[in-house]
């Protein structure tokens, strides 16, 4: 006999341990078009069978799959490309990107940026001028670029 559980009592996400003998790693739910329709997202690092994807969901209208590469390998030690691609003012922002890539690091990464042209722009002026604080004394010469 197959028990089919009150819609009330799953979850809205499921999340697992980072585990190769584990199909997947997230059920989550997308989006839900009424009590009984709702559409989900699963990450997962194969893709996964129709077999097992009917053990998962007791009933499947459509299935939609897409391979977004959401769980890169990296192999340390890794090289990064430079913040400052040039002697000029060339500048690449993402130069960590494929360590951490976020829209939270790509900001600190602008600031970053932001603060470097600054500094390279006013070389005789403290960053306190332009209302940046900074973590070590405005004369230091030592990393003054960051």
């Amino acid at each position: 006999m197959q028990i089919t559980p009150n819609l009330l009592e799953i979850p809205e996400l499921v999340g697992t341990i980072e585990s190769d003998e584990l199909p997947f790693t997230c059920i989550s739910i997308l989006k839900e078009h009424s009590e009984s329709d709702m559409t989900y997202k699963m990450f997962s690092r194969q893709s996964l069978s129709d077999t097992l994807l009917d053990q998962i969901f007791s009933i499947r209208s459509e299935t939609i799959r897409i391979n977004w590469g959401a769980y890169p390998h990296y192999h340390a030690p890794e090289k990064f490309a430079p913040f400052m691609l040039d002697d000029g003012h060339l500048y690449y922002v993402n130069a960590f990107e494929n360590a951490a890539s976020t829209m939270e690091t790509g900001a600190v990464a602008a600031e970053n940026i932001a603060r470097l042209i600054l500094s390279r722009l006013s070389s005789q002026q403290p960053l306190r001028m332009y209302g940046f604080k900074t973590n070590t004394l405005d004369s230091s010469p030592e990393h003054r670029e960051l």
